[in-house]
């Protein structure tokens, strides 16, 4: 599973840009990495890690 999110396109627009990412059998970072060049990010699990093409982007896991 991988999620696309943009803070210059829209969802339609960002959706289509990835769309072969969502139909291929397996994830391909360099695909990821050329939608990044056009400001489309992604975030993904590998391992059981995040892994994320948006250098800037900060989480934080909090438990209540």
């Amino acid at each position: 599973m991988v999620i696309v999110y943009s803070g210059e396109y829209g969802c339609a627009n960002t959706l289509l840009a990835a769309f072969s990412d969502y139909q291929a059998e397996s994830l391909s970072r360099e695909s990821l990495e050329t939608l990044t060049s056009q400001n489309i990010y992604s975030i993904w699990f590998e391992n059981d890690e995040m892994q994320t093409t948006d250098e800037d982007l900060a989480v934080i896991v909090g438990n209540e």
